[in-house]
């Protein structure tokens, strides 16, 4: 899910600037009115208070129930963030997490998953397979690997950092970059909100809309959402949160040895 950095008024006047730093996709701070405010999130990133630091008043407090309904609200509107961290529109009552609405009322999206059941769920407009208590889907999205060799991926959150997603695996996160096996090295940088299946072949696909067309650097559309791989020399060493960690690699190394497919 993409970070809003700034809340915009009607007339285009800057009403609050976010700042994250625990998560991705959740803010810590708000900064409005001329006042820095605390925002302090649950294990999901549900908003539960909005604090003034200089006072210690809660500015805002927020329940729900399991499904994400608004219980209570002290301060509705104060700030646009609710069940974990999606972006609340009041009138509708629908949630905004990345590629789809999520209607807390029913407990299910109002739109189809775009992997369809690539997703894991027979259910297409299921959330988190029943379980909003213990789990979150905050893109509405899966980034999969349906190929026969594990591939790294680096998180577009710093504090994930890389992950190795084996054959068969989907993780349901923000990816910032996908290292195909075949690309000698390279990097492929991904959009926000964007789904990307490797596939068979190892190559990295767009799934959903325009599901199976190859993420060829420098061509047109769809593929001018990614900026294309990273092929200047010394890449990971200019850029160091995209250096594969070296315990990460040594386990990469491992798995991918001898393995014939």
């Amino acid at each position: 899910m993409s970070m809003v950095a700034t809340q915009l008024h009607g007339a285009w006047n800057v009403v609050a600037r976010f700042v994250y730093a625990s998560k991705g996709h959740v803010p810590d701070y708000m900064i409005k009115g001329g006042v820095t405010y605390r925002v302090i999130s649950d294990h999901l990133g549900s908003v539960r208070l909005v604090v003034d630091p200089a006072t210690g008043s809660i500015v805002q407090r927020i329940d729900y129930d399991e499904y994400g309904n608004i219980t209570q609200d002290t301060a509705p509107g104060f700030q646009p963030f609710a069940f974990v961290g999606g972006i609340y529109d009041q009138h509708t009552k629908l949630t905004r997490f990345g590629a789809r609405d999520y209607d807390t009322f029913a407990g299910r999206w109002t739109s189809k998953d775009l992997i369809m059941f690539s997703g894991g769920d027979s259910n297409m407009y299921g959330y988190v397979l029943n379980d909003p208590i213990n789990a979150n889907d905050i893109t509405g999205l899966k980034i999969t690997n349906d190929s026969c060799k594990p591939v790294i991926v680096k998180m577009e959150s710093d504090d994930k950092g890389h992950q190795i997603v084996d054959p068969g695996e989907t993780i349901d996160d923000d990816i910032d970059g996908v290292k195909p096996n075949d690309w000698d090295g390279d990097w492929l940088k991904v959009a926000n909100d964007t789904d990307v299946e490797i596939n068979k072949n190892g190559d990295p696909v767009i799934s959903g809309p325009n599901s199976g067309i190859p993420l060829v650097p420098d061509l047109g559309w769809p593929t001018d959402k990614f900026p294309g791989r990273k092929k200047e020399p010394g890449f990971s060493d200019r850029n160091p949160n995209w250096k594969v960690p070296k315990d990460i690699q040594d386990e990469y190394d491992n798995k991918i040895k001898d393995k014939d497919c």
